[in-house]
């Protein structure tokens, strides 16, 4: 079940949104402990924001290049998860909003739509749909 979104055009870095929709989540569930991410969000900043800000735990993918520590996991690139069993278990988690992803790209159709105000409108009509 989708618990917050944003629409933002496809030209935006997606880690721009990161904390404004994790403060939006947060709004909406304010005892979640867990925030999963892909690789994509690995960074320093993000994790402290995650810790000190949300005060939850970040469930991060590094990227393969990185420096990890016991904690800390990754994906390679056949998307095997590797490092802390906890950590992998938690963010295998995350098809089950990869799946709703897809759903939903399959009801608004996709490339279909032109503007962020009319996507905006159909995401807020095709998400509930999803869960």
């Amino acid at each position: 079940m989708p618990v917050a979104y944003v629409v933002r055009p496809a030209n935006e870095n997606e880690k721009l949104h990161f904390k404004f929709l994790a403060l939006k989540a947060e709004r909406r569930f304010p005892n979640g402990k867990w925030h999963v991410a892909d690789s994509e969000f690995s960074s320093e900043r993000l994790r402290s924001f995650v810790m000190m800000e949300l005060k939850g735990k970040p469930v991060i993918a590094k990227r393969e290049y990185e420096r990890r520590g016991l904690e800390d996991f990754y994906v390679d690139k056949l998307f095997r998860c590797h490092g802390n069993h906890e950590m992998c278990r938690l963010y295998k988690r995350r098809t089950a909003r990869e799946s709703m992803n897809s759903r939903a790209e399959r009801l608004i159709g996709r490339n279909t739509l032109r503007g962020v105000e009319k996507v905006k409108a159909y995401v807020g009509i095709v998400l509930p749909l999803c869960s």
